[in-house]
């Protein structure tokens, strides 16, 4: 059997260009998809919080949509290998819009539990095969700035989600918001139907070890968990600790954080684009370690700030921080195996997003519960530190891989 037989026009490299048009149109459903996450995820914890949750069970709460994404990417791995990716992103978004629909019926932390399970299932196919089918749409020689750019939907998305939902808030209230979540998702699978994607069927369905998680892509997978870790503190806090801050403070804290959003992610729209350039130019290292010294500055700042502008600082450098770490982890994920095992790559990176997902906020709630939100921000540096150090013992290795899919660019 031939290669042209097995593999999809998309995955034989036919675009030369970044901005072609089946990039285009993955591009627009994952932003409708994003921006319906970001909305409905920057609210999850005031919610719970709302509903009387202690600051280790909203930990609890933000973190339990990773247990059924970890379990169900059993599944999506060898999914992707075998089905047609289209479909499955659609079938993920209807998932997603049903547990958003959930939420408004969660007057409860127990209903609202077990909405987040049903969001994890949604959430284990979404965000993989979204990579996976961007990553095929890119040539290879531009793989680094493609996902940049990719990756630009979540960047727009958070730069304007958050203050929507904190907004929502007090506009409608959180029933209303859930529902207005439920229905984007709706719209974004809709989108997802006129992406152009030839499916070819490659293999069989078969669940294995090799089928899930790629060895090769094991390094920047552990680097992803530790920035993960990191990140999801404040997604999962931040509002919360501005709003007691606010109060504490007699400000207006609770509204105005959401401009910290706003700045973090138009740093990351304007820095994205030109670190994914630099990476592919001079390597990963050289760039994702200074990248996780500015993320620390921005944990610092958050946990000495007394006022916006020194949120919105640390917003600054935290945009230049983690707008640079994941998707250069993920870059280099898909890079360190061949054309044909995307799919499994991609599928690590989000494991190891998952795992840090739900390590993060859980292990942040107890320590903000036993020492408070600003020794917490401060003691979640230590997973970054320990990311930047494995990066520089190993930046051999990662140079090496990065070397080694330029030459099979070039062959190609």
């Amino acid at each position: 059997m031939n290669k042209q037989e097995t593999v999809s026009p998309i995955e034989l490299g036919s675009y030369t260009k970044v901005w072609n048009p089946t990039f285009i149109s993955i591009f627009m459903a994952n932003i409708l998809m994003q921006l319906s996450q970001s909305v409905v995820q920057s609210v999850v914890a005031r919610y719970a919080d709302y509903l009387q949750a202690s600051e280790a069970m909203v930990g609890i709460v933000v973190s339990m949509f990773a247990i059924t994404a970890l379990l169900f990417r059993v599944f999506a791995g060898p999914a992707m290998e075998t089905f047609n990716k289209k479909i499955l992103v659609i079938i993920a978004m209807g998932v997603l819009a049903i547990s958003y629909f959930g939420y408004s019926l969660s007057s409860s932390i127990s209903l609202l539990v077990v909405f987040r399970l049903v969001q994890g299932i949604g959430q284990a196919l979404a965000s993989g095969t979204c990579l996976a089918l961007a990553a095929e749409a890119l040539p290879s020689d531009k793989m680094g700035t493609g996902i940049g750019y990719f990756s630009l939907g979540q960047v727009i998305s958070m730069s304007i989600g958050p203050t929507i939902g904190l907004w929502l808030i007090d506009a409608v209230g959180y029933h209303y918001l859930f529902i207005i979540g439920s229905a984007g998702m709706i719209i974004g699978a809709l989108m997802a139907t006129m992406i152009k994607h030839v499916h070819v069927s490659k293999k069989a369905f078969k669940i294995s070890i090799k089928s899930i998680f790629s060895k090769e892509a094991v390094l920047p997978a552990i680097v992803l968990f530790l920035i993960m870790m990191a990140a999801m503190s404040i997604s999962s806090f931040l509002n919360i600790y501005a709003k007691n801050l606010g109060e504490n403070l007699g400000t207006n804290l609770a509204v105005q954080i959401g401009a910290y959003y706003t700045i973090n992610a138009l740093v990351m729209l304007v820095t994205r684009p030109l670190f994914g350039k630099l990476m592919d130019r001079i390597g990963v290292v050289k760039v994702v370690v200074p990248a996780m010294v500015c993320f620390m500055i921005c944990f610092y700042l958050i946990s000495i700030a007394q006022t916006l502008a020194v949120f919105l600082i640390a917003a600054f450098f935290g945009g230049i921080g983690q707008g640079t770490c994941q998707p250069a982890m993920q870059t280099l994920c898909v890079k360190s195996v061949s054309d044909d095992k995307r799919g499994v790559a991609s599928n690590t990176s989000f494991i190891a997003i998952d795992l840090g997902s739900f390590v993060g906020p859980i292990l942040a709630g107890v320590i903000a519960g036993t020492l408070g939100y600003a020794m917490m921000f401060r003691l979640v540096m230590i997973p970054i530190g320990i990311a930047a150090a494995i990066l520089i013992i190993a930046r051999k290795p990662i140079r090496n891989t990065e070397l080694e899919f330029e030459s099979r660019a070039i062959k190609a």
